[in-house]
């Protein structure tokens, strides 16, 4: 018996030897990881299973999750911004803030501002000629009103600039007739002055006015269509070349964007001065009523200005983004493009040459990480001490802003430069947010993003390439490719590189997840597909770039199908819990009405239930409401 027993523990032993190297050489039938993740996942707790995934995945997922900070990415990012934003607004200690409140307040002088606001009127008033060109570059606005003016963006990062919209305040003269304008105009001057600028303006719909002057010598003016990069300064007389020249500092004008729409703007100077004045009058008062409205508030004009929200979006940066954070999303964004190249690839409806220049596009794409750092330091404005209004002083900052940042045109600009810059430009870094800029071909992560929840890098690569992945690296990636971002090339000029024949496809594609979206009603609200395309096409193209990251990691890492299966289960709980909010479907769906995003609830389930691996992962079948054929499953990119 003893032999019998040794034998069969021999043959046991072959078995288990066999089955062990099977297992590092082939992973077929094999339902256990061969790698085990290491890094937290807390979320299987709090899954919902009364709710099928099948029928409301974001449910399933976010239905059984308390007020937990962790369960609620967004929002909680959100939360720290605010609360960054208040600590530093209450520094004391910084001059800036002391310089405000010596002129706001119990010390604002209605005297004094009125005072500046007639003297600058009086100088706008006398403008002739090339000074009043001039002064339309320059565009020294007092104040949150643009009028036409200098905006700074990156292409092949060197900065071009265009004309932004003329705009106006919602200002009534009754309102501060007795106290600051009625200083200056009367009620039907300044009802002229406005009456002029908004002749110029054409409104897409009341509330927000389209960035197209009119004129009717000169017919409509588009001021956002760039010309090819090649050509940018061919736009302009020699006369308005010089102009321009002489207001930038420069006699290099390569890099100058929209050079068509500034040539129209300048020939307007030429031909109509006294609109022109008119309407830089119009912006002067409107934008000064509103220093009067808040001269109790300091905070609020903190607020407004930009050269303050530079100081403090680097000190919240700087306080709470770490090394370590930036450099894990910087290598998820390269593990994003890399993914979205092997798509690309694959792709059945393209082109190979339409292909070709989206792989230029992609690889030429630029991302930025959510902080300055020291070169910030050299173009901080320095404070005179003989400020005797408000206004005065903010023009002076934001004049002597422009300048520095001007001194760099046409150099090869730091991260750093370029992160500043954009906060320069009215972006908030306390708001948790990312975009794509398509003139400058380029993804911005603000810090928010960056930090934890929506970026933790003790947590499952799983989690963090849905939510930080797919809903804001790949989303903003996928921009460049979407209805819009499409239009422009690897340059950030507007150009049709594609084939007709992809073009006609790739509108087929549209169309299609139009119409789905359309198809679907919550809480009693349907969706307008069209007004919610873009966004739609980012998301789903971030969760399927996001799907071939993380394969591709975990591939790397070494897991086996089943260890792949687990990393994608989680992906896509995490990618739920991304879009968790603490409001009800029917909020989100009033939040969202004429806002190109959709409600989160459908951000979640109509992106899922188009890929294949969803139905795989969660058993997911026809009858289940969430269910589509694989026929009307949307394959794009």
């Amino acid at each position: 018996m003893k032999r019998v027993f040794n034998f069969y523990l021999l043959v046991g032993a072959l078995i288990w030897s066999v089955c062990a190297c099977t297992d590092d050489d082939y992973d077929g039938g094999n339902d256990q990881p061969s790698v085990s993740d290491t890094k937290l996942w807390p979320y299987d707790e709090g899954l919902n299973m009364d709710i099928a995934p099948g029928d409301d995945f974001y449910s399933y997922v976010t239905a059984g999750r308390t007020d937990n900070w962790e369960n609620f990415p967004f929002d909680h990012a959100d939360d720290i911004g605010e609360a960054a934003e208040d600590a530093i607004n209450n520094d004391f200690s910084n001059p800036y803030i002391s310089a405000v409140k010596a002129l706001t307040g119990a010390n604002y002088n209605l005297e004094k501002e009125a005072e500046y606001l007639r003297e600058e009127y009086d100088r706008i008033d006398a403008l002739q000629g090339d000074d009043l060109s001039r002064e339309l570059l320059h565009s020294a606005s007092i104040g949150t009103s643009k009028q036409i003016g200098l905006n700074m963006y990156f292409a092949s990062r060197k900065v071009c600039v265009y004309f932004d919209e003329i705009s106006r305040s919602d200002v009534t003269y009754a309102d501060y007739n007795e106290d600051i304008l009625g200083e200056v105009v009367s009620e039907e001057e300044y009802e002229d002055l406005c009456n002029t600028a908004l002749g110029y303006i054409s409104s897409g719909s009341e509330s927000k006015p389209s960035r197209v002057i009119k004129d009717e010598i000169l017919g409509d003016i588009t001021l956002r269509q760039p010309v090819i990069s090649t050509t940018r300064s061919s736009g302009l007389s020699d006369a308005h070349a010089a102009i321009v020249m002489s207001e930038l500092g420069t006699q290099d004008l390569s890099y100058l964007a929209y050079s068509g729409g500034i040539e129209s703007i300048l020939t307007l100077v030429d031909q109509r001065p006294d609109d022109i004045r008119d309407i830089l009058k119009a912006d002067l008062l409107s934008s000064a009523v509103e220093y009067y409205e808040y001269s109790d508030n300091p905070w609020h004009i903190l607020m407004e200005s930009r050269v303050w929200r530079a100081h403090a979006n680097r000190k919240f940066a700087q306080e709470q983004v770490t090394d370590a954070a930036v450099e894990y999303a910087k290598q998820m964004s390269e593990n994003f493009r890399t993914a979205f190249s092997e798509r690309l690839k694959n792709l059945d409806w393209m082109s190979p040459t339409t292909k070709t220049r989206a792989e230029a596009k992609l690889q030429a794409m630029h991302f930025f990480f959510g902080r300055v750092n020291g070169s910030y330091d050299d173009f901080i404005p320095q404070l005179d001490t003989d400020y005797t209004s408000i206004q005065q002083m903010q023009k002076d900052l934001e004049e002597k802003t422009t300048k520095m940042f001007l001194s760099t045109l046409g150099q090869e600009l730091s991260d750093d430069v370029m992160m500043w810059a954009v906060i320069l430009n009215g972006n908030n870094l306390f708001a948790n947010n990312a975009f794509y800029n398509p003139i400058s071909n380029a993804m911005f992560l603000l810090p928010c993003n960056i930090l934890k929840p929506m970026t933790d890098i003790t947590r499952s690569d799983a989690y963090n390439y849905a939510v930080l992945g797919a809903t804001t690296i790949g989303h903003e990636m996928c921009h460049g490719f979407d209805a819009s971002g499409s239009k422009y090339n690897e340059l950030g000029d507007l150009e049709d590189w594609w084939t007709l024949s992809d073009k006609l496809l790739f509108k087929e594609k549209q169309s299609q997840m139009t119409t789905i979206f359309e198809n679907y009603t919550l809480a009693g609200y349907s969706f307008d597909g069209a007004e919610k395309l873009t966004e739609n096409m980012a998301d789903f193209g971030g969760i399927c770039v996001g799907l071939t990251a993380l394969i591709n990691l975990r591939q790397s890492q070494g897991y086996n199908e089943a260890g792949i299966s687990e990393s994608l289960r989680r992906y896509f709980i995490s990618y739920a819990i991304a879009w968790n909010t603490k409001y009800d479907a029917a909020t989100q769906c009033q939040f969202t009405e004429g806002d190109p995003h959709s409600p989160n609830v459908l951000r979640t389930n109509s992106n899922v239930n188009q890929l294949d691996e969803w139905y795989d992962i969660f058993d997911i079948q026809w009858g289940d409401r969430l269910y589509l054929t694989p026929e009307q499953r949307v394959s794009l990119w």
